[in-house]
């Protein structure tokens, strides 16, 4: 998961915080009506933040504990509900079979804005599991990318 993609976690929490706590010092005095949207607004943000905050500590310990595994690409598609700056990213999914239990496990990477149309199913794709609870995870779509440049630098030899 980039940077980028905690940044913008974070942002809408942070932002409804700061309204509410800003509603609530500025206009304390307005009235009871206020006072409770303040509140709101700050527990909302407070949540936001929370939530955000777990999702990431996860994602890091998977990154950072997780067991390495190489998936198969099943689809990679631009997601038009998602658009910045007029940019829809690419979602990758991907599954890998358990060789413990042989349970088959799917996986969606956070938004992409890369092109990746190149991307075939089956492609092999490397993924960090958390080896307790593989709901938790983390797709490594730049192995992807490695491999492309792999074999346009044999195919230019």
């Amino acid at each position: 998961m980039g940077r980028l993609n905690f940044i913008t976690e974070l942002i809408p929490g942070i932002l409804f915080a700061g309204i509410g706590l800003a509603g609530l010092i500025l206009f304390h005095s307005a009235g009871p009506g206020i006072i409770l949207t303040g509140i709101l607004f700050s527990a909302a943000g407070v949540l936001i933040l929370i939530r955000a905050i777990a999702r990431i500590r996860r994602i890091s310990a998977a990154e950072k504990h997780g067991t390495k595994v190489m998936a198969e690409a099943v689809t990679c598609y631009i997601d038009f509900s998602v658009s910045v700056n007029g940019i829809s990213p690419y979602l990758l999914e991907c599954a890998w079979q358990n060789p413990a239990t042989g349970e088959v496990c799917h996986f969606c990477s956070d938004p992409i804005y890369r092109n990746l149309s190149f991307v075939q199913p089956g492609t092999p794709v490397e993924v960090m599991v958390d080896p307790e609870n593989p709901e938790i995870y983390a797709v490594h779509w730049k192995s992807v990318l490695q491999a492309k440049n792999q074999v346009q630098t044999w195919q230019n030899v």
